[in-house]
């Protein structure tokens, strides 16, 4: 029993650990003006970006993904900073 209670916590927390990150890139690209939040769960880009416009815009937040603006490393890979 304590087990599959151990599981089910485990489960839990690495969902909860999901959203907080969900959270987090939402407000960074609606930070740099990418997104915006229409309601609490409602979020749509700007305008209609090309690849090449969206990477520019991610690339001059972070000064070209520069080391000053690095804050360290996630399960995805390398996090940085980003300003607008």
């Amino acid at each position: 029993m304590v087990f599959w209670i151990s599981i089910m916590l485990l489960i839990l927390l690495e969902v909860q650990k999901r959203r907080i990150y969900n959270i987090y890139i939402t407000n960074v690209l609606e930070g740099i003006g990418l997104i915006e939040k229409k309601l609490k769960n409602r979020i749509q880009w700007k305008k209609k970006l090309s690849k090449s416009s969206g990477l520019a815009a991610i690339h001059a937040a972070t000064s070209n993904f520069s080391d000053s603006n690095k804050l360290g490393e996630g399960g995805f890979g390398p996090v940085y900073k980003g300003l607008t």
